[in-house]
């Protein structure tokens, strides 16, 4: 890749590793070897004369190459069948490291050091092989990517939904939980053979058809994957559960982009998400759904907690529900639903002037007392 500037003192010849789309890039291109002209310095001609190994990419340079007044010349050079025939020589450049290193370091403890650098395609993520088999039990992928609709040719499709996911998914599960890392993994060998391929075959999708399937999902493909992962939950279990508890909560979720239902927290002093997650009381995670950084209100988590339960029934009709959250939570609107719908709820409440511990409020006094005689009781 030639950079910006100059990087070589002279250039004989190109071998583009990648195919450029835009004219303008493969005309900088020969443009980078045509620039200095080294053969009326020194005399000879030979030396500006630049040698590309081209590809189709550069058939409109060649055309423009015929015309007669043109600057660049074209010469064709036909090999022979003898030519075609000769064997080919293949040269090694060793590393400057190991040149330098000469034949081998200094021993360590008594064992001797030796640098290489044929190790060939190398990977530090083993783990992820590990990762493939739960995704592969689970199906979370495929579970998750029948939820979106795809409005791709699929005659044009060369990473279906179900991979991109299982991609996202094993990279997060690695520790890379940001997108612009799959233009380094998308190559990795490990990452290859968990999406069933080998590591000599194309690379995986990048960062840019993530972000494309990150924005393509709308409401109510995000209510079926929330309900998909429901499901999930409810299908972990060998037994219908007699009772449950659901623990929601929301929590913050910083980012550093222009995402969409991004909100500034102004507690937080950040832009970010806060989506509502709920996990049963033994921490086995049931749902979440993405959402403003903003406390939700009570209409809010009454639809939300609505769409949950009526979830969980589709699989335990008859399965007891206790609700734990905190004094959010606690609204009007929700303590009506869980009464009308028989669900069993534990719920935080915020301090208030009956609440408070006052001279001015006769519950207040009475908190007071019982606050006072419960160490001589217990004594």
């Amino acid at each position: 890749m030639l950079k910006e500037g100059w990087d070589v003192t002279n250039l004989y010849t190109i071998v583009p590793l990648r195919a450029a789309n835009a004219r303008t890039l493969i005309e900088q291109s020969i443009g980078r070897g045509l620039r200095l002209p080294y053969g009326k310095r020194t005399g000879v001609t030979a030396v500006d004369r630049l040698n590309i190994v081209a590809h189709d990419r550069f058939q409109e340079i060649v055309d423009e190459a015929k015309k007669p007044d043109s600057a660049i010349r074209l010469q064709q050079v036909i090999l022979s069948n003898d030519q075609l025939q000769q064997k080919t020589v293949t040269v090694v450049s060793q590393p400057q490291l190991a040149s330098k290193l000469g034949p081998g370091l200094s021993p360590a403890s008594g064992k001797p050091v030796v640098v290489k650098f044929d190790g060939g395609l190398l990977s530090s993520d083993g783990g992820v092989l590990a990762l493939r088999e739960v995704e592969q039990r689970l199906r979370l992928a495929d579970r998750l990517a029948a939820c979106i609709v795809d409005p791709r040719d699929p005659d044009q499709v060369t990473h279906s939904l179900a991979d991109i996911l299982r991609f996202r998914l094993l990279m997060i599960g690695a520790g890379y939980e940001d997108g612009n890392d799959a233009n380094c993994l998308r190559s990795d060998p490990m990452f290859k053979m968990a999406l069933d391929l080998s590591p000599s075959e194309r690379q995986l999708c990048s960062q840019s058809t993530i972000s494309r399937l990150e924005k393509l999902p709308n409401v109510r493909a995000l209510l079926r994957m929330g309900r998909a992962m429901v499901d999930l939950y409810c299908e972990s279990f060998g037994k219908v559960r007699k009772r449950i508890t659901l623990d929601i909560d929301d929590t913050f979720d910083a980012v550093h982009g222009g995402q969409p239902l991004r909100l500034c927290n102004a507690h937080y002093d950040e832009y970010g998400f806060q989506p509502i997650v709920v996990f049963d009381g033994e921490g086995r995670f049931i749902t979440a759904v993405l959402r403003p950084a903003k406390r939700p209100g009570g209409k809010e988590i009454k639809a939300f907690l609505r769409r949950l339960v009526r979830a969980i029934r589709a699989n335990w009709p008859n399965t007891e529900i206790l609700l734990r959250a905190d004094s959010h939570y606690c609204s009007p609107e929700v303590l009506d639903w869980c009464r009308a719908n028989g669900l069993d709820y534990i719920l935080g409440v915020c301090a208030n002037r009956d609440l408070a511990p006052t001279h001015r409020s006769p519950r207040g006094q009475h908190e007071g007392s019982l606050r006072s005689c419960t160490p001589a009781r217990t004594g």
